[in-house]
């Protein structure tokens, strides 16, 4: 089922987005709050790390799963699943601070939401008017952007942390109720799908016909080496997103917390920026195809993380200016990955597409709160800009690899 009519398709569309900026806040309510429960002493760095890695540890490989369910099973039913049960998890923490409670509640909350963003990317991707579908893909990147600042803003007005948990249990409650209602009512003007077609293989040797599995659709398609290259991407963006303040506050003397906040709030916005940038001259008005796009982007961004093998010694602005470029190519580059992964809706594969790519990001957050950080400790932050520039070129050779697979790809 689909919606053919572009207005209500756009309306329901900004309830999903609002939606999951919502749900994106809930999700990083824990981290936002996790300075002032290790301050109060509620909890130790020990623990705190170790709930943090268990979510992400159990919610990168059920994001797999979360795609098959999705493009099996009604989309609006694994939602409603992730925003009740992301709610319960949420209370009971607000409920009960016990650490071995604590950190079910927060294990649980991997594992209920499952399925929450591959539904989401799902109905975007195949729900909507079908010319809506693209901006969908678009302006959903930017969602989780706004839900991680709305997680630090309330984290910062709050009067304790565990009102944190509070406020996303009624949050997430609300957008259960909205978002039935919204669906009902979008339902209404759904029209049936045509039925999908899935690619044969002809064998040489006889007229019978194979049907391909997803695995050999992702793989012939390039897709999965493309995987392999989000995964280091995004180690690199994230890392040059969320450690920026700490990694100018160690190499310049002059940089204090307060400041180091705000640069790195500007090469956060640097990445909402490059998500523009790459829609506006990019990828589809330059290179149409996926893959050699994001080839391209690596290509560009060696040149500013090679940059930073100068921190500490440059001035400081040339290093704020390259982090940023950094964050502009490198994040600019998730979104032409979000585009591939809707490729996949011929095939009604577009859900389990989105869960693979959701999952290698949170591969990559596990790998970037305790690899990079432990390197940083150990060998200093110039170590990581190298490792930063080997991925790189791990990247481009897989990418390079990846493009006549995608050329020969047919959708």
């Amino acid at each position: 089922m689909h919606l053919e009519n572009k207005s209500v398709s756009k309306k329901f569309f900004w309830i999903l987005w609002v939606m999951y900026a919502v749900v994106y806040m809930t999700k990083n309510c824990y981290s936002a709050a996790m300075a002032s429960i290790v301050h109060e002493g509620v909890l130790t760095k020990a623990q705190t790390g170790l709930i943090t890695a268990v979510f992400y540890l159990v919610y990168a490989p059920l994001q797999i799963l979360g795609g098959i369910y999705a493009d099996k099973y009604k989309p609006e039913k694994m939602i409603q699943i992730g925003l009740i049960g992301g709610a319960i998890a949420n209370l009971i923490i607000f409920c009960n601070q016990n650490y071995y409670v604590m950190l079910f509640a927060w294990t649980f909350n991997a594992v209920i939401q499952f399925a929450l963003w591959p539904a989401i990317f799902k109905i975007i991707s195949s729900q909507l008017e079908a010319e809506y579908r693209v901006k969908g893909v678009y302006f959903i990147t930017f969602s989780s952007t706004f839900g991680l600042v709305l997680a630090y803003i309330v984290a910062a007005v709050v009067k304790s942390w565990l009102y944190n948990f509070l406020l996303s249990t009624v949050f997430l409650l609300l957008f259960a109720f909205i978002f039935h209602i919204a669906y009902k009512r979008a339902e209404k003007h759904m029209v049936p799908d045509e039925e999908v077609k899935k690619i044969p293989i002809q064998k040489k040797e006889s007229k019978n016909v194979e049907t391909v599995s997803s695995w050999t659709i992702f793989w012939k398609s390039g897709f999965i080496l493309m995987i392999v290259v989000a995964g280091l991407r995004m180690i690199i963006s994230n890392s040059v997103q969320t450690l920026s303040a700490t990694i100018l506050m160690e190499s310049y003397e002059h940089i204090s917390p307060a400041l180091g906040n705000i640069l790195n709030t500007l090469i956060i916005i640097s990445g909402i920026v490059g998500v523009m940038l790459v829609n506006r001259f990019i990828y589809p008005r330059l290179v149409r195809n996926e893959v050699l796009a994001t080839l391209l982007l690596i290509g560009i961004a060696i040149i500013p993380v090679s940059t930073l093998l100068w921190i500490g010694k440059a001035n400081v602005f040339i290093m704020v200016i390259s982090l940023c470029l950094v964050a502009i190519v490198l994040t600019g580059a998730g979104l032409i990955m979000s585009h591939f992964s809707a490729l996949f809706v011929k095939f009604g594969k577009n859900g389990l597409a989105s869960g693979i790519y959701n999952s290698s990001a949170a591969i990559a957050i596990t790998i970037q709160n305790y690899g990079v950080l432990s390197l940083a400790e150990h060998k200093g932050w110039k170590a990581n800009v190298w490792l930063w520039i080997g991925m790189l070129i791990i990247c481009g050779v897989l990418t390079i690899i990846a493009i006549p697979l995608r050329k020969r790809f047919r959708y």
